[in-house]
């Protein structure tokens, strides 16, 4: 005997024990069919999960209780009919399905009440719940840094230093530093130069070669707790995907750093200085550290000529917050100029000012390495600036916070669902619901979960009177399976890489059909990363630059890179601000292993042979599809349509990785549609030893 229980509405039943549980009443002759399924099979595109089919109950004391009287059109219930409600069917007591319940329809025919109401599980109401989100919806703040040379050096081995403690229980780790955010050596634009005579590579700007990539096992944890989920997955733990990282990096014209305070020069004479025609500030000045501290080690300032040398290529605003100028008496016209390699790049006041006028002015350029700034101040009488508080603050866009809003440019737009779907096409992962917790999913590889079932005898269970056996059909003669195509790039078209974005797999399978059909399976979202040696010949490095006339800013298709430690250069240094004959590097690449052995993954489906590394055979068909695919393609492959008599203990003992047993011949299922009392119809696929 079939029967429902439900939790009130809104009950978070994770570790509640014994909660209250209403049993709602079924119609004694209302068929309740429970379709089962995790994966189609025969559609090599979409996995699905078990749901019922839509069915009615009746409205009793106890439903409409349960639904609060929603039924009343001028009540004002408080079920919603548009969240969850967590349920438990059992049959003859045993628990043959945990998952989910949603009210679909009210019938009121002739003062009777009914409902109609849908089953479904975890993995389906996943999906759902991810569809309508965002990747800008993730709140990353705990992962906030300073983007400086010791920081992004961590990352690469102790970890990246963070601002603020993680919270508890964060995916992050704990304590004040992470290794889910880091920032390999990645060539993102044409600004780095190879110098064969001093044999190094240089790069005018860190943000040339290091942006920030994050570990996609972090970034699917958070998805999936942002919506009440919880993940089981071997999968998830191994080696190889606690490894795969994708890039987050944003162009300046999108916010890639947070301005913020840089460098502050404060004046320290207590009299201040009277000032002639055209001249420069005087007195002696000195640095006041600022949040940066230390940053003016190398003395950018200069004490003797006033001047400061730019030392990144960044957007920079010069800030004069206050700049106080005062005069014994009167008032008089004064000009304040900021020079560039001494020319006036722009004038930052020109008026008349009164005795201890504030000047708040704020200008905003853009730097090359050398650059020499000034600030000159053109008067007339006896003007003086108060040097004891006029403040000169120089920001560089470049030195400054990895801050949440990394989410809010073009790649915030992106589906979280299409983006966990990415991932699932790459592995052909099955995303199953955990029968023991309506809020947990089991993710595993196809390969990984297929042969770790129980082998069961069902042979007596067969209604051998309706059985039909099909061959499986359409089949597509010719299969592709590839990465998402982006626009071709630089490195493509400068440097003789083959003209495709990605390494595909193309299958032309031996079957007889009348038409010559394709099918092309393409992963979302993400697309093939080029690698191999550049920049002389010396560094074995990631290229993703886009061919056009501002090749920082490029909206690219998400890249996916394993972490391959930090790697040493024997025979070239590279060199940047804050980054003086460097030899190490954090090498990220397509590549799970480099050098590589006989294990190594690539990110791509075909086989690929990168320069500097080798011939890599295990690409994503081999690894995760092939067995699938020939599984499908077998000639002795075919759908058994049968019916059975099926207990809720049959349901109950039952995992779609377990082997079924008709005459010692086996079999695998496909799908189910049980029916308590009833006949159920089965979906058999004979499995042929490969």
């Amino acid at each position: 005997m079939l029967q429902l229980f439900a939790y009130t509405q809104g009950t978070d039943i994770v570790g509640g024990g014994n909660l209250p549980l209403t049993q709602l009443d079924l119609y004694d002759n209302e068929p309740l069919p429970l379709s089962l399924s995790i994966d189609n099979f025969i559609n090599i595109a979409e996995n699905s999960a078990g749901y019922s089919q839509v069915f009615k109950m009746p409205g009793t004391k106890v439903n409409n209780k349960f639904f609060n009287h929603i039924w009343k059109v001028e009540a004002d219930s408080t079920f919603n009919p548009h969240k969850q409600t967590n349920v438990i069917l059992k049959d003859n007591s045993s628990d043959i399905f945990i998952g989910f319940m949603q009210l679909t329809e009210i019938l009121n025919k002739e003062n009777v009440i009914s409902y109609n109401v849908i089953l479904f599980s975890s993995a389906v109401n996943l999906k759902d719940l991810l569809s309508g989100k965002l990747m800008r919806d993730l709140d990353f703040s705990e992962l906030n840094h300073n983007y400086r040379a010791t920081e992004i050096k961590s990352s690469w081995t102790t970890g990246l230093p963070l601002i603020n403690t993680l919270p508890a229980n964060s995916f992050a780790g704990s304590g004040n530093s992470t290794t889910v955010l880091k920032y390999p050596f990645v060539r993102w634009n044409t600004n780095s130069v190879y110098n064969s005579g001093s044999n190094t590579i240089s790069f005018p700007v860190k943000y040339d070669v290091f942006r920030p990539w994050i570990n996609i096992k972090y970034i699917i944890q958070n998805m999936f707790k942002d919506v009440g989920y919880t993940i089981t997955s071997t999968f998830f733990n191994s080696n190889k995907f606690t490894k795969l990282f994708t890039d987050f990096h944003r162009g300046y014209d999108t916010g890639g750093a947070v301005g913020g305070t840089g460098q502050q020069f404060n004046t320290n004479n207590s009299v201040g200085q009277v000032l002639g025609a055209n001249a420069i500030v005087q007195g002696n000045v000195v640095v006041n550290g600022g949040q940066f501290g230390g940053i003016d080690g190398n003395n950018y300032y200069s004490t003797s000529t006033f001047k400061f040398t730019a030392t990144d290529n960044a957007p920079m605003q010069v800030n004069l917050n206050p700049f106080i100028i005062t005069m014994p008496s009167g008032s008089s016209s004064v000009q304040v100029y900021l020079y560039k390699n001494n020319s006036l790049f722009t004038t930052i006041f020109n008026g008349t000012v009164v005795s201890g006028q504030q000047i708040l002015a704020g200008v905003f350029t853009n730097t090359l390495i050398g650059d020499v700034f000034e600030i000159r101040i053109s008067g007339s009488g006896s003007l003086r600036v108060l040097t004891t508080s006029s403040k000169v603050t120089w920001s560089v866009y470049a030195t400054t916070q990895f801050m949440n809003d990394s989410l809010q440019g073009y790649k915030g737009d992106t589906n979280q669902w299409a983006f966990v779907k990415g991932v699932i096409d790459m592995f052909k992962l099955l995303v199953m619901p955990n029968p023991t917790n309506p809020t947990d999913v089991i993710i595993e590889p196809y390969n990984d979960w297929v042969d770790t079932g129980n082998t069961l005898d069902w042979t007596n269970k067969v209604d051998i009177r309706d059985v039909k056996l099909n061959p499986i059909s359409p089949l597509s003669k010719n299969l592709t399976f590839r990465l998402k195509e982006d626009s071709p790039d630089w490195t493509t078209l400068n440097n003789n890489y083959p003209n495709t974005w990605q390494w595909p797999m193309i299958l032309n399978n031996d079957i007889d059909i009348f038409e010559e059909t394709e099918e092309i399976f393409e992963v979302s979202n993400f697309s093939s990363t080029k690698f191999g040696y550049t920049l002389g010949g010396n560094l074995p490095i990631p290229s993703i630059i886009n061919d056009n006339t501002n090749l920082d800013i490029w909206p690219n298709v998400w890249r996916v890179l394993y972490d391959n430690g930090v790697k040493t250069l024997a025979t070239v240094t590279y060199d940047s601000y804050q980054f003086p004959a460097e030899s190490d590097y954090l090498l990220f690449s397509p590549v799970s292993d480099v050098p590589y052995v006989s294990t190594s993954q690539s990110t791509d489906f075909g086989v690929v042979a990168y320069w500097g590394i080798g011939t890599i055979l295990n690409g994503r068909y081999n690894t995760y599809w092939a067995r699938y695919i020939d599984e499908l393609y077998h000639k002795d492959t075919k759908i058994l349509k049968i019916k059975m008599y099926l207990k809720g203990s049959d349901i109950l003992n039952f995992d779609f990785n377990d082997i079924i047993l008709l005459k010692n011949r086996k079999y695998r299922v496909k799908s189910i549609d049980y029916r308590a009392n009833q006949l159920s119809r089965v979906e058999l696929i004979t499995i042929k030893d490969l």
